[in-house]
């Protein structure tokens, strides 16, 4: 499967790419997406597709894990939009690691940790 790539408006943001193997968020970020892009709209704008990843599969727990030959890319968030809807002062972010060390680290500040988001060919 070929990864959505979306970048957010420069400006007023979210300054930053968003990657997603998901079918329904990417579909759903598309219908969201504006045309022509507002300038003073923030949305996350469909670039293409990108790099393969593999989808992960849903355990019977809830949890997500990889097929065998590739390797988990887990997904951090640094709440940039609260539940409420409430915009924080900074731009809304994701992190992607193949090392859950990395995203324990990030989590450890406050950021959420999103698990599985794909899954990277081995």
């Amino acid at each position: 499967m070929r990864t959505c790539r979306f970048y957010g408006s420069v400006s007023p943001g979210p300054n930053s790419h968003f990657f997603t193997v998901g079918d329904a968020d990417c579909a759903a970020l598309k219908n969201l997406q504006k045309m022509p892009r507002p300038t003073t709209k923030q949305q996350w704008n469909f670039e293409g597709y990108s790099f393969p990843m593999n989808v992960p599969r849903k355990n019977a727990d809830g949890s997500f894990s990889c097929p065998q030959a590739s390797v988990p890319v887990y997904r951090a968030y640094n709440r940039a939009f609260a539940d409420n809807g409430a915009k924080n002062a900074w731009d809304s972010n994701h992190r992607y690691s193949a090392n859950q060390q990395d995203i324990a680290e990030v989590v450890a500040l406050g950021w959420a940790d999103e698990g599985v988001a794909m899954c990277a060919p081995a």
